[in-house]
């Protein structure tokens, strides 16, 4: 039996918080989503912490952990961005494909907001020196692969680096 990914740690506390919530801030800034009237969904949003950091409510938190999520099915909600910070790793080709589809196929003029986490050799140490070795074990897509994923579905419309550890990106839908 394949272990299921689970979230055991906040990583919005420690020294880590800085890292994290830098990570945040290049998302909302990005999207300009302390703008905006529109709905966002946080996909994959685990404590919450971007509708805590905004303290909006047009911000739905979905995710699989029923502890952490606010409503049963995303596909039952509206919304005119998407936001998938660092987890969409754990999807497989075929997963993320869909998830694209499904999601252009609900909304064609979706704002796609992702952050990506490179897992290079730097994030390596650092995971180390936080004591989060674990924190890849579920990876199933690498950095490269959701790219190249995102390429042939989207047009890229932003980007920004956080501190050579990972990517936040804007796209829409080709």
């Amino acid at each position: 039996m394949t272990k299921k990914y689970k979230l055991n740690k906040n990583y919005y506390k420690g020294l880590v918080k800085f890292y994290f919530n830098k990570t945040l801030d290049s998302i909302i800034k990005i999207g300009e989503l302390d703008k905006t009237q529109k709905n966002i969904l946080d996909f994959g949003c685990g404590y919450g912490m971007l509708k805590k950091k905004l303290n909006i409510p047009n911000i739905f938190n979905y995710d699989i952990d029923p502890q952490f999520t606010e409503h049963d099915d995303w596909k039952n909600l509206n919304f005119e961005f998407f936001v998938a910070n660092q987890v969409l790793y754990l999807f497989s080709k075929d997963e993320l494909n869909k998830l694209l589809d499904e999601l252009k196929y609900k909304n064609p003029e979706l704002k796609i907001i992702v952050g990506v986490s490179y897992q290079n050799s730097f994030s390596k140490i650092i995971k180390s020196i936080f004591n989060y070795k674990n924190a890849h074990d579920f990876t199933k897509l690498s950095y490269k692969e959701q790219i190249e994923i995102f390429n042939k579905k989207c047009v890229l419309l932003d980007e920004t680096d956080n501190f050579f550890l990972n990517k936040i990106l804007k796209y829409k839908f080709k």
